[in-house]
């Protein structure tokens, strides 16, 4: 899980632009 929160912290863009190509 700590993974996932620093990637979330770190490239919070990519993770919005990701969940948006997957919605």
């Amino acid at each position: 899980m700590d993974l996932i929160r620093n990637i979330f912290k770190g490239d919070k863009v990519i993770w919005i632009i990701f969940l948006f190509l997957c919605v």
